[in-house]
């Protein structure tokens, strides 16, 4: 908003902005950055999960930063963990001696648009579109790592 008050100060009354950042003093102070910590249970709906890793899923910490770009306007990006340890399996699906190590690091990008009309709401909802990418590590006792 400073942005758009200094380029129309510019241009209305040349180069002296002082009254643009007088009035941008007046501006009630938004803190524009927000960080999160959090989580959720991740429960995978693949076959034969559970008797692979011994559970049907589990706790997935997450950390998120945010940044209030407008009023109305937050962009987000967050990123979790979660690891499960198993018996490895052999090319023709038979259990094997070794222990393998499924690591998962869900990373999202998004963008939301606030539902706010007041300033002093204490709930704001939401609705937003992102996009996931879940980088993975799968490293099986004396083999190479598999990532993706």
């Amino acid at each position: 908003m400073f942005a758009a008050l200094a380029l129309a100060g510019t241009l209305v009354g040349g180069w002296n902005l002082s009254w643009a950042q007088d009035l941008a003093a007046t501006l009630p102070r938004v803190e524009r950055w927000s960080l999160m910590v959090g989580g959720g249970y991740f429960a995978p709906a693949v076959d034969e999960w559970k008797e692979r890793y011994g559970r049907s899923g589990g706790w997935l910490p997450v950390l998120a930063g945010s940044y209030l770009a407008a009023p109305w306007l937050s962009i987000r990006a967050d990123a979790g963990y979660w690891t499960a340890e198993s018996a490895a399996r052999n090319v023709a699906g038979a259990v094997s001696v070794e222990r393998q190590q499924l690591t998962l690091i869900p990373i999202t990008l998004s963008i939301e648009s606030l539902l706010r009309w007041s300033s002093d709401q204490f709930a704001v909802p939401f609705v937003g579109i992102g996009y996931r990418r879940v980088a993975y590590r799968l490293a099986v006792d004396g083999k190479d790592d598999v990532r993706g």
